[in-house]
């Protein structure tokens, strides 16, 4: 989550919302119309949070046990569960 001292929370979002603005594709098993409430650590999402992962083997356990709701992931990454 972003620091509310910093940063002004906007959304939510839904997930066709936010994938426009970011020049994605919605993935095709993912509902276009789900709401995102706001960003979040790999390790502090719940199920209305945005993360992102760019493929860090050191994050590998967080990425994989995380609870967000939608994770960005780098188009060139390929994350692989822990050994």
């Amino acid at each position: 989550m972003a620091d509310p001292r910093f940063y002004e929370n906007r959304g939510p979002f839904t997930l066709g919302e936010i994938c426009a603005m970011a020049d994605a594709d919605v993935p095709p098993h993912a509902d276009a119309g789900a709401r995102i409430s706001d960003l979040a650590t790999l390790g502090g999402a719940g199920g209305a949070h945005l993360v992102f992962y760019a493929g860090q083997p050191s994050l590998i356990d967080e990425f994989a046990q995380s609870h967000a709701a939608f994770c960005f992931v780098a188009r060139d990454c390929k994350p692989r569960a822990p050994a």
